[in-house]
């Protein structure tokens, strides 16, 4: 198989298929297949073994994460066998986007005006969108540009205690949230 730019979360099912034949002899072919997270130098993941070659499989993606996956099939007739691997990594991400205050600190007080800053992160299938809003139901659009740092503008914000609720997906449907209180003065 070739597979490119395949990014999966980690705890999901897909699908998994191939082109199911059968021999010249007309055997009984089972299926194993396996997945790498070295680049295909080994194959020391079991997905499924002795499968009845049907030509799909619904596999429940475990809960890793690296960009070095690959998939093996070995089809094997009980007198010989053959296999296909995939070409090319892609990603398993089972971790949401990490969510970080820099400034100010969570419960500071503030001068109504100051933007309060944020780095958002996702290692390995990128952070897709970031929202937030606060108890006053002001509400960000959602950004699909994002780049890693986010700030929000207090200009016009009333005075008084504020809660803002910070929200972010990875591009695999990871989801993080954070919560932070200050006081506009």
């Amino acid at each position: 198989p070739n597979l490119t730019n395949i990014k999966l979360r980690g705890g999901q099912r897909y699908n998994i298929s191939w082109l199911n034949t059968s021999d010249a002899e007309g055997d009984n072919i089972t299926i194993n297949l396996y997945y790498s997270t070295d680049s295909g130098v080994t194959y020391p993941n079991i997905i499924t073994s002795g499968r009845k070659n049907n030509g799909t499989f619904d596999w429940t993606v475990p809960s890793i994460n690296s960009n070095k996956v690959r998939l093996k099939l070995i089809a094997n007739d009980s007198y010989e066998f053959t296999e296909d691997t995939s070409e090319n990594d892609f990603i398993i991400d089972s971790n949401a986007p990490v969510i970080t205050l820099d400034n100010p600190a969570n419960l500071s007080a503030f001068n109504n005006g100051t933007y309060i800053n944020l780095t958002i992160t996702d290692a390995l299938a990128g952070v897709s969108n970031v929202s937030w809003n606060n108890n006053s139901y002001l509400n960000s659009i959602n950004r699909t540009d994002f780049n890693g740092t986010y700030d929000i503008n207090t200009t016009s914000w009333g005075v008084g205690d504020v809660n803002i609720s910070i929200y972010a997906n990875d591009s695999v449907g990871n989801f993080a949230s954070a919560f932070f209180t200050f006081t506009v003065t």
